[in-house]
């Protein structure tokens, strides 16, 4: 069951993270001519630190204890996952709207993107909800003692 929650949570960090790098290629092409690096890339890292960020505390409140992440483990865990993830749901995407195969170098500039964006989020994450055993700093949600 650890390892099943692990994946849930690497998938939703995975597909969060893919929804941000449109959604910065989206403010991008509203606001052209402007660099695209210069806009998408801070769009996208602010998405997917909040939609992380969000998806975690839905689901405390959701499924409360058993959906969430415990330990550095569990963090790693995630972390890992969603690498994992990351091709599996890029490479079918990008040939279902494109009708060709991504070039591997992509895949690769997703992992680059994910490393250090990942690390952050599940860094915020942490410090928030598990650090030292402290009382949390977000709230715990209806119905929590």
């Amino acid at each position: 069951m650890e390892v099943l929650k692990l994946l849930i949570h690497g998938l939703g960090l995975a597909g969060i993270n893919f929804a941000a790098v449109l959604l910065g290629f989206a403010v991008y092409f509203l606001l052209r001519p402007a660099p695209q690096l210069a806009v998408q890339l801070p769009v996208a890292i602010a998405a997917s630190i909040l939609g992380f960020a969000l998806w975690v505390y839905i689901s405390k409140v959701l499924f409360a204890a058993r959906a969430m992440l415990e330990g550095w483990k569990d963090y790693l865990g995630v972390y890992l996952a969603a690498w994992l993830w990351s091709p599996l749901i890029f490479v079918p995407l990008h040939y279902l709207g494109t009708g060709y195969v991504t070039a591997f170098s992509n895949v690769i500039a997703l992992w680059a993107f994910q490393a250090p964006v990942n690390l952050v989020a599940l860094g915020i994450i942490y410090l928030c909800y598990n650090h030292g055993n402290r009382v949390s700093w977000l709230p715990a949600g209806p119905g929590a003692g």
